[in-house]
This record gives structure tokens, C-alpha cells and sequence, in this order.
């Protein structure tokens, strides 16, 4: 009995061994979007979703989903692949974007296979297409006097407003990799070795 409880815990290590593993961050950052008439996600990812909510500031979440271990994800952040920025621009627009997450990216000479989804909530006064939110004035709650059609107006901006407030569910196509330790040098970005970070 003994012997047959050790090979059932032999077996089970070498298959704890042998587990692969798949990472996912999250990461978050507030943007302030006034007096920008629309604003443009200008960034490589695998989808886009907008929420609307009520906070005044942008918010833009990157959920990312990789083929590596989270020591890999966490010396990425560390960095600065995964790195937002945004602009203000003459014409009125506001531009939000990811310029790392164009370069390639090789752990022990394989290339990474990472999913990035981007959540963005903005205050209900933008309006979403694509990858474009426009400022539509029109459609915040009405008070011109005429009660039919503020009341016009808030039912068009309620109806536009929920069908953005959507759950997010994300759907990834990647297969698991097994678990390694890093050493210096495993990870490249654009072909130049990263400082491996603690």
C-alpha cells in the first residue's frame, strides 16, 4: 500500500513538473480627456470595448493574456512594454497609444504570443466607433423647455448608453507554454536583451 501511495505522489510531482502555464495582467490608467472633441485609441491590440461611467476622468485598462509565466509578464511591465500614453492635438483630438507593444518580443529565442485587450470607460459625454470615441453634445440630458423632446433625447442617449455598458469577456486563442526560470539575456525586446528587474 505504502509503495502504491509513493508512485501516485512520484507520479503526480513529475506531472506538477511537466504543468504549463499561461499569464494575464491587468494594468490601468486615468487619462483627462477635457475639451478634446474625440479621442483615438492608436495601439496594436485584439479588441477594443468601451464602457460608459459616470467618473470624470478616461479610464484605459489593458488586460493581457501571454504564453509565458507571469516572470516574463512582470519583467515586460517592469520594462515598459505595456507602457500609455496620450496626447493632446491641435485638431481637437486626443490620442492614446502603446508604441511598445509594436516591437517583438523573444523569451529564449521563441517569439511571444500575447493577446491584448483594451477596456476603456469614458464619461457618457463620448460616444464610441471603433476605435474612435467623438464628443456628441446633443445627446446629454436634454433641457431645452420642450418636454417631448427632452424626453426624446434622453431615451436616444439612455438606449446608446446601454448598449455600451457591456459585460467584457474575453476570449484567448493561446497555448500554454511550460514553466523556466529566466536568465539574463532571455528576453529581447526589438532584438536588444532587457535588464532582468526584481
Amino acid at each position: 500500500m505504502k509503495k502504491m501511495f509513493f508512485s501516485a505522489l512520484f507520479a503526480l510531482a513529475m506531472q506538477a513538473g511537466f504543468a504549463q502555464e499561461n499569464s494575464e495582467k491587468n494594468l490601468i490608467k486615468s487619462f483627462d480627456p477635457q475639451g478634446a472633441e474625440a479621442i483615438v485609441l492608436d495601439m496594436k491590440t485584439k479588441e477594443i470595448t468601451a464602457t460608459v461611467w459616470n467618473g470624470g476622468m478616461m479610464r484605459v485598462e489593458l488586460l493581457i493574456k501571454a504564453n509565458m509565466p507571469d516572470v516574463v509578464l512582470d519583467q515586460l511591465v517592469k520594462a515598459g512594454r505595456y507602457t500609455v500614453e496620450a496626447t493632446k492635438n491641435d485638431d481637437g483630438t486626443f490620442t492614446v497609444t502603446a508604441p511598445n507593444l509594436a516591437k517583438t518580443v523573444t523569451i529564449k529565442g521563441k517569439d511571444l504570443e500575447e493577446e491584448v485587450f483594451v477596456v476603456v470607460q469614458t464619461p457618457t459625454k463620448y460616444l464610441v466607433a471603433g476605435n474612435k470615441l467623438s464628443k456628441e453634445e446633443s445627446l446629454v440630458a436634454a433641457r431645452s423647455g420642450n418636454e417631448e423632446a427632452d424626453k426624446a433625447a434622453r431615451a436616444k442617449f439612455k438606449a446608446i448608453t446601454d448598449k455600451m455598458n457591456t459585460e467584457v469577456k474575453v476570449m484567448s486563442t493561446l497555448k500554454k507554454q511550460p514553466k523556466f526560470a529566466l536568465a539574463p539575456g532571455d528576453i529581447k525586446i526589438d532584438g536588444k536583451a532587457i535588464e532582468l528587474k526584481k
